[in-house]
């Protein structure tokens, strides 16, 4: 599940920081409130790239609270497709946080196997950077971070559920108010 959704794509434009050309501050400001934020639909997930499979999965489901979806996904293994979902709907700020965490949980693996490769921490340093002063170049190192973070799909189930449970955080900082 998961596989054949499109990837999260960061585009840098002038002025604005797109994802797969939406702009996600806009699209938390159009949410009508926290509690239609967390529905999740067939529609907003049509809407948001989902595939075919990931429709199936979603309308075999009881509940449509993002977070229940998400604690399900985990459950089942569908890591992938619950970090799908915190990639499309996170702010950009929370989404590259999220990149660094992931990235951090995993490096350790990637160390141990390639110890002289210094590539990976050099992304999460650099996307680091991009939350201190966010500029073009900051921002091709944020994406840096996220495929880094990416690799977190073959970290062992524990460091998952902690990668979705930041993400589930996050999401819920960033829809109060």
């Amino acid at each position: 599940m998961g596989q054949c959704c499109n990837r999260y794509q960061l585009v840098v434009t002038k002025p604005l920081v797109m994802i797969q050309g939406r702009h996600w501050q806009q699209h938390l400001r159009m949410s009508a409130s926290r509690k239609e934020f967390m529905k999740i639909t067939k529609e907003k997930l049509i809407s948001l790239g989902a595939c075919s499979d990931d429709l199936t999965w979603f309308d075999q489901q009881k509940s449509n609270d993002l977070f229940t979806l998400l604690d399900k996904a985990v459950e089942e293994n569908h890591f992938d497709w619950a970090n799908w979902m915190i990639t499309n709907l996170l702010d950009l700020n929370s989404l590259v946080r999220y990149a660094i965490f992931s990235a951090e949980m995993v490096i350790r693996y990637y160390s141990e196997k390639y110890p002289d490769d210094r590539r990976p921490q050099k992304a999460i340093d650099a996307a680091k950077e991009y939350l201190k002063n966010p500029s073009a170049y900051t921002a091709d190192a944020a994406y840096a971070a996220y495929v880094a973070a990416d690799a977190a799909a073959d970290a062992a189930a524990e460091i998952k559920a902690k990668i979705i449970e930041y993400g589930k955080e996050l999401i819920s900082s960033s829809t109060r108010g």
